[in-house]
């Protein structure tokens, strides 16, 4: 029944690869080896402790099925030392449904800040329906990735459908999508008034949209009109069915079109040096300068200067040390799409700056062409809805 006592090394390589040492206590403690055996479970240095009691070393794996032998008879098992690998394995057994927790936690916190979970609409007023059907458009609902969404293009088709709104914002705030709008302010039937007058279109134009508060309308929605032109005339039939002038008031919207151009150079130069030097000595004052040879004979050269002060704060004074590097400049054509990036930018500045500031943008085109390899060109055409209507009197 007795086994030799384990060595030192053995027990530190017990320890450490996955084997655990146990005391088992209880009567006919001989029949524990015989069932174990029986069953697969392989005990190794097992030794008597006293009548009741043994110690025993098994593989960690085996501890379970030595239990249950245990428990069936009544004795009990009681682990004294685990190896470092076993000792392991157990606390990974014990804290899986904690990493498991952790995990699903970690996880919905990435979702939490990953997705949007409200939708709120400022100051829309009458315009709220036209709101939510583009935010239905884009798909800005609760639950998408905020990563997906693209609130420029969001904004811009906002602009498009709403041009009794003057301002519009769409930004995300933190797990919310604000849509800010404010109306534009519409004259009321109280500020009319005044001198008998037209409406007249101040520029040319496709009409899309007539509000006419005083006057009769001339123009109908898909009107090409030009400037200039009467929109609305200042008359309204009286209830006897005569005519009389009034001040007329009118919102007349339409597509207009502003173009703007820039010509950039197609080639820069780049400077290659020749290896030639020249150098001379000056002594400059702030009134004059002197040196004794004459000026550098390169046609196109590179100049470093070094100053030395030989004066003063009174005596102004100081030597310049010029250097001079002959240098051949090679025209080498620029790169085609930073010309691009800023001839476009460059007429598209040129463009707004020939629209109102209440006019908003709907599209915009750029055309470019390359002029005999010397010069590259942009012309953007900005498609914009405004209100064109000015007032003119008789």
């Amino acid at each position: 029944m007795k086994q030799e006592p384990a060595t030192n090394h053995e027990k530190k390589k017990a320890l450490l690869f996955g084997q655990v040492s146990v005391k088992v206590s209880g009567l006919s403690l001989e029949k524990l080896i015989t069932r174990a055996a029986e069953q697969g479970v392989g005990l190794l240095r097992v030794q008597r402790q006293d009548v009741r009691t043994l110690t025993a070393t098994l593989a960690t794996r085996d501890l379970p099925a030595l239990r249950r032998i245990a428990e069936a008879v009544g004795w009990r098992v009681t682990v004294e030392r685990a190896s470092l690998l076993g000792r392991s394995q157990s606390l990974l057994s014990y804290r899986a449904m904690l990493a498991c927790g952790l995990a699903v936690f970690l996880a919905l916190v990435w979702m939490a800040n990953a997705c949007v979970w409200f939708v709120r609409v400022e100051g829309a007023g009458e315009s709220i329906g036209e709101v939510r059907a583009v935010l239905a458009e884009w798909e800005v609902r609760p639950g998408r990735l905020t990563a997906t969404l693209d609130l420029q293009g969001v904004q811009q088709a906002l602009e498009a459908r709403l041009p009794r709104v003057a301002w519009i914002d769409v930004r995300l705030r933190g797990v919310t999508v604000v849509v800010e709008c404010v109306p534009a302010r519409m004259p009321t039937p109280a500020t009319y008034g005044g001198e008998p007058c037209d409406i007249v279109a101040s520029r040319d134009g496709v009409v899309t949209g007539v509000t006419v508060y005083a006057g009769i309308a001339k123009v109908k929605v898909g009107d090409a009109v030009r400037k200039g032109q009467v929109l609305v005339t200042g008359e309204e039939r009286t209830a006897d069915g005569g005519i009389r002038p009034v001040a007329a008031r009118a919102q007349v919207l339409s597509r207009v079109w502003y173009t703007g151009s820039a010509r950039l150079p197609a080639t820069e130069h780049q400077s290659t040096p020749t290896g030639a030097t020249w150098e001379r000595r000056v002594l400059c004052t702030p009134w004059l300068r002197w040196s004794d040879t004459d000026e550098s004979p390169f046609a196109e050269q590179d100049i470093h200067i070094h100053r030395q002060v030989v004066g003063g704060v009174f005596v102004p004074v100081w030597v310049q040390e010029e250097h001079y590097a002959e240098v051949v400049l090679d025209p080498v054509l620029r790169d085609r799409a930073e010309l691009e990036r800023e001839s476009a930018a460059l007429a598209e500045q040129r463009a707004r700056e020939s629209m109102p500031f209440h006019a908003q943008i709907l599209d915009k085109w750029v055309e470019y062409s390359m002029i005999k390899d010397s010069y590259f060109m942009a012309e953007v055409v900005l498609e914009t809805v405004e209100d064109i209507a000015i007032e003119t009197t008789y």
